[in-house]
């Protein structure tokens, strides 16, 4: 047997019909000491004959080609298709302003569909969130501020910076900035010390409201649901500031 979906208690079951007695628990051992284990199905069988080096050819050409744009300050745009939507009277999740209510079909058929749309992103690839988020190291009252700029298409942390509030922390944090994402969009919030380091012309400060920060400020949650010494207000702290930059290293790599 090289695999089963019955769980410990429909194990226990199926071997009491045998004329044994054992418990849940027991079954739970059993399978565990044979090597069973609960596993999700992996993506790794080559569906060609593509030798296993060569699998990210392709994207390795994009690359290559992007960097090559970028060098001739050519914009750079990604074009990606959604999931697939079936058009017709077909059940959709979400809800929508309507005078009366919307029927639909009580199963969704591939057959009651009228069509097939296919949905295409256009976006820079580039365009980037930078946000700040306070913590404290050693004591409440000395304050750190965790410095982030986020690829808000691939969520990648581009750069951190660990400090005060000031424009020379957020300098820092332009400094590292990686040179292909110097020249895209920047979106942050109102405070001042943007429009001192990032230039006008690619700064576009907004709200909240505006959902254009919303990749950054959840990732900023995460961070702080993950790691305790981010939160404001926590009995979990770091002693200095190195530890406070290596621990926010260790979560984003």
């Amino acid at each position: 047997m090289r695999w089963t979906d019955l769980e410990p208690v429909q194990l226990a079951q199926q071997v009491l019909a045998c004329g044994y007695h054992i418990s849940r628990n027991t079954a739970a051992k059993l399978l565990a000491r044979a090597g069973y284990r609960h596993r999700s199905l992996r993506k790794a069988l080559s569906t060609g004959d593509v030798e296993p080096h060569e699998r990210d050819r392709q994207f390795r050409l994009i690359a290559t080609l992007r960097c090559q744009a970028r060098a001739r300050s050519v914009p750079v745009l990604c074009v990606d298709t959604r999931k697939k939507e079936r058009l017709g009277h077909l059940y959709r999740r979400g809800s929508c302003y309507s005078t009366d209510v919307q029927f639909v079909y009580d199963h969704d058929y591939r057959h009651l569909a009228t069509g097939i749309l296919v949905p295409h992103g256009v976006y820079d690839y580039h365009d980037k969130e930078v946000d700040e988020l306070r913590s404290f190291v050693f004591r409440s009252k000395d304050k750190v501020w965790v410095w982030i700029a986020m690829n808000r298409e691939t969520r990648e942390i581009v750069a951190s910076a660990c400090g005060d509030r000031s424009e020379n922390t957020c300098r820092i944090l332009w400094d590292r900035v990686p040179s292909a994402y110097k020249e895209t969009i920047v979106f942050s919030d109102y405070w001042g010390v943007y429009r001192a380091v990032i230039p006008s012309e690619q700064q576009r400060p907004v709200g909240k409201e505006t959902g254009e920060t919303a990749h950054i400020e959840r990732w900023n949650n995460t961070l702080r649901k993950q790691l305790a010494r981010f939160l404001r207000e926590t009995f979990s702290f770091s002693k200095c500031i190195k530890m406070h930059e290596m621990f926010l290293k260790l979560f984003i790599h």
